[in-house]
């Protein structure tokens, strides 16, 4: 749903989306910031051998938004940028390297690396020679029919030493599962992440058309808890583009109808807790 999508990203300033639980610097982030480093095989530079290669390497973040958690993944690893590629950068995003430093915005779409399976970069210096691609929690809003061709320029652009080399996956794809999901949500919803959720499988079957190899996904869980007046109120400001599908009066009556079904799982101080399941799938 590009529509859906395109006005929920639009309708969130940063500040708005990354106060949600999953977005916001705490515990939870921490963990996956170390999950993606340790699949990526990025590490610290007080945990690297003194022997280690001094190759300057470049990571790409397809639909990094803000590009703060990208900095959290490179913090303290040696020899290495991140490059974050976003469709809704706001102001201080650029499409030229002129942001410095160990980080660089492009406004762009996964869709464009669509158009580099077929063509040459056109001299858009972001379309190659890294070396590792992120997408986290965005392969979702790939159009079905375009995905292959994503994936396909997508590994195009890798740095030939990259691909030659043995050291780790050099793609690193996190979402959700399509149906064993656990959040506090009510049926609607349930139904809308299902119907526009890739199945992992899907998702794999796509990349090894891509040509990429070595594709494998594992299950990653972790035993959340958040305020349930909090998980409500993101849920009506739309923090997932699944609740962009409801009218406000449809929220606030599925919000009634969670904090009825939560009462199991609700503390005493008013936490419910659930399992986040996130599907990581690596290649090469």
């Amino acid at each position: 749903m590009p529509g859906t999508t395109s006005g929920h990203y639009e309708s969130h300033t940063a500040d708005s989306y990354e106060s949600a639980y999953f977005y916001s610097p705490g515990e939870y982030t921490y963990y996956l910031r170390d999950m993606v480093k340790q699949v990526l095989h990025l590490q610290s530079s007080s945990s690297l051998p003194s022997s280690s290669s001094t190759i300057r390497r470049r990571l790409i973040d397809i639909g990094g938004g803000t590009g703060n958690f990208t900095r959290m993944i490179l913090e303290d690893v040696p020899n290495i940028e991140g490059v974050v590629i976003d469709p809704f950068l706001e102001a201080g995003g650029s499409d030229t390297r002129s942001t410095g430093g160990d980080m660089q915005f492009v406004k762009a779409s996964a869709e464009d690396f669509a158009e580099t399976a077929s063509s040459s970069n056109g001299g858009e210096w972001w379309k190659g020679g890294y070396h590792y691609i992120l997408m986290k929690e965005v392969v979702h809003h790939f159009p079905y029919d375009a995905r292959s061709d994503i994936f396909r320029g997508l590994r195009s652009g890798l740095a030939t030493t990259n691909q030659e080399s043995n050291v780790g996956p050099s793609l690193l794809i996190v979402t959700r599962p399509q149906i064993d999901i656990d959040y506090p949500l009510w049926p609607a919803a349930r139904q809308v992440w299902t119907a526009n959720q890739p199945s992992a499988s899907d998702i794999e079957s796509d990349l090894a058309i891509a040509g990429f190899q070595d594709v494998q996904s594992k299950i990653q869980t972790y035993p959340a808890s958040i305020k349930l007046d909090r998980w409500l109120d993101m849920v009506q400001s739309r923090f997932w583009s699944t609740f962009a599908n409801f009218s406000d009066g449809e929220l606030e009556a599925a919000c009634d109808l969670i904090q009825e079904e939560a009462k199991s799982k609700t503390d005493g101080d008013g936490v419910v807790h659930f399992e986040d399941r996130l599907v990581f799938i690596t290649a090469r």
